[in-house]
C-alpha cells in the first residue's frame, strides 16, 4: 500500500473517529445499515502511525475539531432545549397556580425562574417590572426555584403562602425581597408584614402540602429544560441563562408578538 494511500486512508479514518465521537452507534453505519469495513492489523497500525505523526506536525486540527465537535453540540443542546420548552408549554404558561407579574390574561407570557438569594436575579428585578409595565400584552410567570440556600427556600415557601391570600401581597413581597441586599429570616419577616399580609394564616399556609408540591414541580420542570442556575428566562421557545439586557428583552419580547401575530 502506498504511502499516499495510507495518508488518504488517515484522514478518512481520522474524520471517521471524530465523528463517531459525535454520533450515536446506531448511527456509525453506512446507507445499508452495514457497519464500516474494518483495515488488517498491518494497514490499521500503518494508519495509526500516520495520524499520529499527522497530529503532532499539525495539533491545530485537534482544537478546531474539538470546538467543531463543540460547536455541533451546542446547535444539538439548543435544539433538543427548544423541544423541551414545546413539550412543557402548557406548565410553564397555563399553570393555574403560579403566580405571576402583568396584565392577567395577556397573550405574550414570558417565564422567569428564580432565587430570592440570587445576586443577578436581584439586578433583574427591576428591568422585569419595567417590561410588564411597558407592556399591557405581556404576563410575567415566576417560577420559584430555591436552589443557593435554606433561606431560599423559607423564602419561597412565604411567598407562596402569601400568593394564596392575595396576588397583590406576593407582587409587593417578590419585589421588596429581590430588591433588598441581604436575605435573611428578619428581612423576609419584615417584607411580609409590609404586605399587609394575615401573619397567623401565613404561618399555616406555610405547612401546606401544595407548596412542596409546587417548589418540587418546578425543581422537575427545571431539570427536563436543563436549567442548572438562576435566573432562567424563557421567551417563546428561547432560554435566556443569567441576565440579560432590557433592551434585548425587548427585541426577544418582539419577535415573540410577531411569531404570534403571524399564526
Amino acid at each position: 500500500m502506498s504511502h499516499a494511500t495510507l495518508r488518504t486512508l488517515a484522514g478518512a479514518a481520522f474524520v471517521a473517529a471524530l465523528a463517531a465521537l459525535a454520533l450515536p452507534a446506531s448511527a456509525q453505519q453506512d446507507g445499508t445499515g452495514k457497519p464500516p469495513p474494518v483495515f488488517d492489523g498491518r494497514a490499521a497500525d500503518e494508519i495509526r502511525a500516520i495520524v499520529r505523526q499527522y497530529l503532532i506536525d499539525n495539533p491545530d486540527v485537534i482544537l478546531e475539531a474539538v470546538q467543531a465537535l463543540q460547536a455541533r453540540q451546542r446547535v444539538d443542546g439548543k435544539r433538543r432545549q427548544r423541544e423541551a420548552i414545546a413539550a412543557s408549554e402548557a406548565e410553564l404558561t397555563r399553570a393555574a397556580d403560579d403566580p405571576s407579574l402583568g396584565t392577567p390574561g395577556a397573550p405574550l407570557v414570558i417565564v422567569e425562574f428564580f432565587d430570592y438569594a440570587c445576586g443577578y436575579c436581584k439586578a433583574m428585578i427591576d428591568v422585569m417590572v419595567d417590561l410588564v409595565e411597558k407592556h399591557k400584552d405581556v404576563r410575567l410567570v415566576l417560577k420559584e426555584l430555591p436552589i443557593l440556600s435554606p433561606v431560599s427556600e423559607q423564602a419561597a415557601r412565604t411567598a407562596l403562602a402569601l400568593a394564596m391570600q392575595d396576588a397583590g401581597k406576593y407582587r409587593a413581597f417578590h419585589i421588596a425581597l429581590l430588591r433588598a441586599k441581604t436575605l435573611n429570616e428578619t428581612v423576609i419577616e419584615r417584607a411580609a408584614r409590609a404586605t399587609g399580609a394575615d401573619m397567623k394564616r401565613l404561618e399555616r399556609d406555610l405547612a401546606l402540602p401544595a407548596i412542596d408540591t409546587a417548589i418540587r414541580a418546578n425543581h422537575a420542570l427545571a431539570r427536563r429544560l436543563g436549567i442548572t442556575g438562576t435566573p432562567a428566562i424563557i421567551v417563546g421557545d428561547t432560554l435566556v441563562p443569567g441576565t440579560i439586557s432590557a433592551e434585548e428583552l425587548d427585541r426577544l419580547v418582539g419577535e415573540l408578538r410577531e411569531k404570534r401575530a403571524a399564526r
